[in-house]
């Protein structure tokens, strides 16, 4: 197969009779009518971001009554108004629910189209772009009418090869899959040992040591309470930069601080010179500290960096070397919901306070025992990362091969089928 031979039809021929389904209008399901629990909703974050957690929820009667808008297994679910074009295709292993207003389901006939196919198809920058071209709006955008969508244009590939398509790129998926369950279980490891360790206080040999009350409540004696001031080198803001592509120094920004864990896929490069002591290091602690949903959020860098910063929306707190960093970065972890809640300023415009960084309390025990603690949990940490980095390279070498095998520059009865396999 050539790059040539890829010929191409349109989008309506590979879907089911009934295959467009818009959500229901906003008349047909009202805010008043969402539960706390029941039958799930659907919303574009599970097209953008394909999680799979509801926050909005409708009983069995309204489910009846919306029956025609529930998923399928195989279902493709799209966002069409503000972020269009995200998509995310439905498991076996997803709950029954409906779709809100923002999302479309295009229901694939899978004698005609494998739905991954078409899913990775809309994944490529041609597929991406067919879809935000069909779109229309002007404060708003929204995705274009069903009569303009189902024209799109995708490859006509015989169905064999499309199912040998999806298995290489399921493969690198995959893996992804596993490591990223590896990361949260390795995660929930450190973050388990710290609470029975400093806050349930089960440890061996500390059975039998005497509690005494202090600032944060019944402590072991010999423990201290300390402000966090009082164990850091630097609590500060980072810079206000001057973007340059070409630039060598990278900003980290607050999307790049989300579930604890620092991804540099949303850094942006800085031209503007940077002092000594807010180039970013290893240890330092981060933490978002500007508006409503963002601020709070935390993550720690767990190794050396070079020529990077962060921008003036995050504080950087670096421990002093008489505190470990995985110690006192665990604990921080910990307050997370604490500092979400030390925002001050009109709504949109909250700030968390250096002061109110500085100020919070924190628990010290000896010396020995952060030692130990870190002896543990910073293998389990550091592989986290090592796990989150190949990550990073698989879903590379992934997007490299999606557009060649989708248009066929790469022969697919060549490629060996367990090709992701050798990455890791």
């Amino acid at each position: 197969m050539t790059r040539e031979s890829v010929l191409s039809k349109e989008l309506i021929t590979v879907l089911s009779d009934k295959g467009y389904i818009r959500g229901p209008f906003g008349s047909a399901l009202i805010r008043s009518e969402l539960k706390s629990s029941g039958i799930p909703v659907y919303e574009q974050q599970h097209a953008i971001a394909g999680v799979r957690e509801f926050r909005y929820f409708i009983d069995d009667e309204k489910f009846q009554k919306l029956k025609r808008f529930q998923v399928r297994t195989n279902d493709l679910i799209i966002s069409c108004s503000g972020t269009i074009g995200k998509i995310s295709i439905v498991k076996e292993s997803d709950p029954k629910g409906i779709i809100s207003q923002a999302l479309l389901i295009l229901r694939p006939d899978i004698k005609a189209v494998n739905p991954s196919f078409l899913y990775y198809f809309f994944n490529t920058h041609q597929g991406f772009n067919a879809l935000l071209s069909a779109s229309h709006g002007a404060a708003q955008q929204n995705i274009a009418p069903r009569e303009v969508v189902e024209k799109i244009s995708i490859p006509m590939i015989e169905l064999y090869k499309q199912n040998r398509i999806v298995d290489i790129l399921q493969s690198y998926d995959d893996l992804i899959e596993s490591n990223l369950k590896r990361i949260k279980m390795l995660e929930e490891m450190a973050q388990m040992i710290y609470s029975e360790w400093f806050v349930n206080f089960c440890f061996a040999g500390h059975e039998k040591v005497k509690m005494v009350k202090s600032e944060l409540g019944m402590i072991p004696e010999g423990w201290e309470v300390k402000k966090l001031g009082e164990l850091t080198n630097l609590i500060s803001r980072g810079i206000s930069p001057q973007y340059n592509d070409r630039a060598e120094n990278i900003v980290i920004n607050q999307r790049c601080i989300r579930d604890f864990r620092l991804s540099l896929e949303n850094t942006r490069r800085n031209s503007k010179k940077v002092t000594t002591e807010k180039l970013v290091q290893k240890g330092d602690i981060l933490i978002n500290s500007t508006g409503v949903g963002t601020l709070g959020r935390l993550s720690q860098v767990l190794v050396d960096m070079h020529n990077c910063t962060v921008d003036s929306h995050v504080t950087i707190v670096r421990p002093s070397k008489e505190v470990t960093a995985d110690f006192i970065g665990l604990q921080l972890f910990a307050l997370q919901s604490y500092f979400e809640s030390q925002g001050k300023g009109a709504t949109g415009q909250t700030e968390l306070s250096r002061e109110s960084v500085s100020n919070v309390d924190c628990i010290v025990p000896p010396k020995r025992l952060r030692m130990i603690f870190s002896d543990i949990v910073n293998p389990l940490r550091i592989l986290s990362i090592q796990l989150g980095m190949k990550n990073d390279n698989l879903r590379k070498t992934r997007e490299l091969l999606l557009p060649k095998l989708i248009s066929g520059e790469i022969d697919v009865e060549k490629v060996n089928i367990n090709v992701g396999m050798k990455s890791v």
